[in-house]
């Protein structure tokens, strides 16, 4: 169960980076990429509770996109601890609203931080 996690995460981090740019009107900006990379983050950690494994799989997409992406790595560890504050405990209904409410929340935080500090990044 937590593999299939990690894999459908994985397969939706890569999506996010690979995105066919004839099919989008522009390149997504290392703003928009961290961002909902720290949505994946949050969801898997909730969903698989093994930071480890997720840690790896953001440092490995971070490694194979370059360092312009760097600012996603710092984030992801701040969702990490606030994700395993969320009660897993839940029936599941509940569980699936819970992540996407805190995924969410981390998205939009992230954009914030993001606007708040421009020129630094996160």
């Amino acid at each position: 169960m937590k593999t299939t996690t990690l894999i459908a995460s994985g397969a939706l981090i890569a999506s996010i980076f690979s995105a066919p740019i004839a099919s989008a009107q522009t390149t997504p900006s290392t703003k928009q990429i961290s961002c909902e990379l720290m949505k994946v983050v949050a969801q898997d950690v909730i969903s698989s509770r093994q930071e480890g494994l997720v840690m790896t799989a953001v440092g490995n997409r971070l490694l194979e996109q370059g360092w312009e992406y760097k600012q996603a790595n710092s984030i992801a560890y701040q969702y990490l601890q606030k994700a395993y504050q969320v009660p897993v405990q839940l029936d599941d209904e509940s569980k699936q609203h819970v992540i996407q409410q805190f995924s969410n929340q981390a998205y939009e935080e992230c954009l914030c931080n993001w606007s708040a500090k421009p020129q630094q990044g996160i």
